[in-house]
């Protein structure tokens, strides 16, 4: 395959820039950046890629505990060029309904043309420019009905009204403070609501990032190997994405995932922390604050990604906050 052209990705690099500080001045407005043509060169060739790697994660995590098995339909609000549904299609996950919300007609044609080169069968897919709750619920109501929000509610604020009637929730948004803190705060209201808690959390307690800080957020980190394109581009570019983060929720309005709710399930919502005499690694498996601890007497650990589901032996030393591991009492991912 004969290397693109450098001027195109310097040019596409120069767009990527212009499209992160819209995001940064005006707040990630998704749907206004379709209208600018070379804006959606860029994001189809750098943000795309990206976000369409963080998607296929939180698929690989539902798809661990089957938890896609419980719908039959979705509803994807925002859709975009339809990240989630590649993602879904990478992992063959089988609806027998999907339906679009997605304003931008750019956006729209971007999805059916990625559908059309990538073979994708389109005949179960429905687009709409918008939706009002009577028509939402009435979805939700035919089938088993997943709804999808990717990158939405720093649009919506909040959930809409009609999210509720669905039986299950995808919400994906951007690692930031603010908008992780928000989704967390949500996770409350859903359960409050009767919903469980799928995936990030281990547990149906209170958040203890809210309760015990007013900074702290959840999000995971996932390493990545880049695709080409985007590397390329990146050689333009301030930053380099190794690593990408993101906040999720995926949640249930009946069933509860019973592989993960006991004392052992948990959550390193951390990054490593290099100590004098000791390694520590704050994790998540109910309201209060907890961190695992390996001395370096032992030698350096293995490191852990920030969002990996963990399972604590039983046999691990507690002291005050921090759970001790030894070679013997190791943390099994």
């Amino acid at each position: 395959m004969a290397r693109p052209d450098d001027g195109l990705i310097k040019r596409c690099a120069q767009n990527v820039l212009k499209i992160s500080d819209h995001y940064a001045e005006k707040g990630p407005l998704r749907r206004s950046i379709w209208q600018n043509e070379a804006w959606v060169e860029a994001y189809l060739s750098y943000f795309l890629p990206l976000n369409w790697l963080r998607l296929l994660s939180i698929v690989d995590i539902g798809a661990e505990d089957d938890f896609f098995s419980q719908f039959d339909a979705v509803i994807d609000f925002g859709s975009g060029p339809g990240t989630f549904h590649l993602a879904a299609s990478e992992r063959n996950l089988a609806f027998k309904r999907w339906t679009f919300i997605e304003t931008a007609s750019n956006a729209v044609r971007a999805h059916k043309d990625l559908n059309q080169k990538l073979g994708l069968d389109s005949t179960k897919l429905t687009w709409h420019e918008s939706i009002t709750s009577t028509q939402a619920e009435a979805l939700c109501r035919q089938d088993n009905t997943l709804a999808v929000f990717s990158y939405a509610l720093n649009e919506l604020e909040t959930l809409p009204d009609w999210a509720f009637s669905a039986d299950g929730l995808l919400i994906l948004e951007p690692s930031t403070r603010e908008l992780g803190r928000g989704l967390q705060s949500l996770r409350a209201k859903l359960i409050e609501k009767g919903w469980s808690i799928w995936a990030p959390c281990t547990h149906a307690e209170a958040c203890p990032l809210l309760v015990h800080s007013e900074k702290d957020w959840c999000h995971s980190r996932i390493h990545i190997k880049q695709p080409d394109f985007v590397a390329a581009i990146e050689n333009y570019l301030p930053m380099r994405n190794d690593t990408v983060t993101y906040s999720y929720l995926l949640a249930s309005r009946s069933a509860k995932n019973k592989k993960i709710e006991t004392p052992q399930a948990a959550r390193v919502i951390g990054d490593t922390l290099f100590e004098r005499g000791k390694i520590r690694q704050s994790i998540c498996r109910g309201p209060h604050r907890e961190f695992l601890s390996w001395l370096t007497r032992y030698g350096e650990p293995e490191l852990i990604a920030r969002g990996s589901r963990i399972e604590i032996p039983a046999t691990a030393e507690i002291k005050g906050q921090e759970i001790r591991m030894t070679p013997k009492t190791d943390a099994k991912k």
